[in-house]
């Protein structure tokens, strides 16, 4: 029950920081509406409220022209740790809407689309080391691929095919998945101190063993479209200095939302 309620409160979150902006428009538009309404034999208060009324009508026209449209997938890693073989899967909302005012406001400077990722790393635990299989790649369609350009990689659909998969094929989109080649699987990363993140090093894929104790490979991934959502993000249970509230605390990515700054975080090695 409490767990249902935890990812019930991940969920909402995911909404509001989507829509928070139609939100705010909505109720600036009831206040205005509401204003005209109690002053409509005045003159001037109905003309001042005309203004953030229209204002507030075309955010949400343009929010409705151009809606957010996702789709989830589980990305299962399998590790062999000394013989033992371990596996760790998470569960990844993509979400992808058009923002033509955004690339018009910065000349073409960005991008038309805005992509954003919900979910977090997937956690192991090494011979008492962590090891994160994090949510950033290289950059674009570069291979380590970033969570948000995994699933249509491996899958080879269009761009754009995986949000707009037919009502039908959503039915059954826990039917679709394919094994994810090693060398696509996102940026993985340890820790020098586990309590300190900064001290985050890169591991290898060439020698993964290489910065543990232990012999461990990287036995298998898969990728599975599904219907479910990612939840209430756990690790912080695993990492604790990751649930520090401080925003001056860098992260050398974020657990809950992923965005293209936050790819480029891992980029470079500290």
């Amino acid at each position: 029950m409490f767990e249902a309620s935890k990812d019930s409160i991940a969920h909402f979150q995911m909404w509001w920081m989507l829509y928070w902006h139609a939100v705010l428009a909505a109720i600036v538009l009831c206040l205005a509406v509401s204003i005209m309404v109690r002053c409509r034999f005045r003159k001037w208060p109905v003309i001042l409220m005309l203004f953030p009324a229209a204002v507030a009508v075309l955010w949400l026209r343009y929010c409705a022209v151009n809606p957010w449209i996702s789709y989830q997938y589980r990305l299962t890693v399998t590790l062999d740790v000394d013989g033992k073989t371990i596996s760790n899967s998470e569960v990844y909302e993509v979400l992808k809407a058009r923002n033509p005012i955004r690339n018009r406001l910065t000349l073409g400077g960005v991008s038309n689309e805005q992509v954003v990722v919900f979910g977090e790393a997937i956690y192991f635990d090494v011979g008492g080391k962590p090891l994160l299989v994090t949510m950033a790649g290289s950059g674009g369609t570069n291979v380590p691929n970033a969570i948000s350009v995994l699933a249509r990689m491996v899958l080879r659909f269009g761009t754009t095919k995986l949000t707009e998969l037919p009502p039908f094929k959503m039915a059954t989109a826990e039917k679709i998945g394919a094994d994810v080649p090693i060398d696509q699987l996102p940026i993985m990363i340890t820790f020098a101190d586990p309590t300190r993140p900064d001290t985050w090093r890169r591991v290898k894929l060439a020698n993964p063993s290489q910065e543990f104790s232990q012999n461990f490979s990287i036995k298998s991934a898969h990728l599975q479209l599904t219907t479910e959502r990612p939840g209430w993000p756990e690790l912080p249970d695993h990492l604790p200095c990751f649930a520090r509230s401080d925003p001056c605390f860098q992260r050398p990515f974020q657990s809950q939302y992923q965005s293209s700054r936050t790819v480029a975080r891992l980029t470079k090695e500290p």
